[in-house]
């Protein structure tokens, strides 16, 4: 785990994808103490009547979020060709020849992406957080839940790169499966609008099965938002439903690797 964890840093390095990171962290460190200088008297009546603080306190939450978000975004598309290019001509041999099975170095290398890029968010999260309390004195103990919820949906994404890129056999494949999949959560999010537009039920039938199949990593930043902000409480099918997807897919990619043939 040792030599693959370095390894993945290296190809951090490499790809020169750790600049891209620091710039989107300082971006949203500049944006959280600049917004303490946002006009709060414009806007709809609901924020209007809400008191400065708790505006404020929104405010800091959504660029966490939303910069968390991003980092997710580019880091899925980074690492998908990460595994794909173990495997190889010339330099599957390298990795297959060591004593280790292929489920060893898979879950091990696995691992390794996971507790990098979570390292990541973890130091994001906590800068923008850190930054929030000393330039604006806003911060509850709750917001800490976003850093983890980053690092379970960037795990959810990768899941789906990871078995793409190994059943496909490149990046890009991966890459583009990945989109589809977001594409395809993102139209999910309103089957009530589509089930009710188009009035069939067969129709109906499959969009609300592709729904329990499909993650669900924009519900979960919503509602796990609105939970941080407001402490209300939220529905755990979402993060359930999802959790079982992704260990699916990875028990699939796990497969498909025994299976392959070098």
């Amino acid at each position: 785990m040792r030599g693959l964890l370095q390894d993945t840093f290296a190809e951090l390095k490499s790809q020169k994808m750790a600049w891209v990171f620091a710039l989107i962290i300082i971006g949203g460190i500049l944006g959280v103490m600049a917004s303490g200088h946002i006009d709060i008297k414009t806007g709809d009546d609901a924020i209007m009547d809400a008191p400065a603080e708790q505006i404020l306190s929104m405010i800091v939450l959504k660029l966490l979020s939303g910069s968390l978000q991003f980092l997710v975004f580019l880091m899925t598309m980074s690492t998908a060709g990460i595994i794909p290019s173990m495997f190889e001509k010339g330099r599957a041999d390298f990795y297959v020849s060591k004593p280790l099975s292929r489920t060893g170095l898979l879950w091990d290398k696995v691992g390794s992406i996971l507790i990098v890029y979570a390292s990541i968010l973890a130091i994001a999260g906590l800068a923008l957080l850190l930054t929030g309390q000393s330039v604006h004195g806003v911060f509850e103990f709750r917001w800490l839940v976003l850093l983890p919820t980053a690092a379970l949906l960037f795990a959810i994404w990768y899941s789906v790169s990871l078995c793409a890129g190994l059943a496909l056999g490149s990046g890009t494949s991966a890459i583009v499966v990945t989109f589809i999949v977001w594409v395809m959560q993102l139209v999910l999010t309103g089957r009530e609008s589509i089930k009710a537009f188009f009035d069939s039920k067969m129709l109906s039938i499959m969009i609300d099965t592709l729904y329990w199949i499909v993650p669900k990593p924009i519900e979960i930043e919503e509602q796990i938002t609105k939970w941080a902000l407001e402490g209300t409480s939220f529905e755990w099918w979402a993060i359930a439903s999802s959790a079982a997807f992704m260990v699916a897919v990875y028990m699939a990619a796990n497969e498909i690797l025994k299976r392959r043939d070098f």
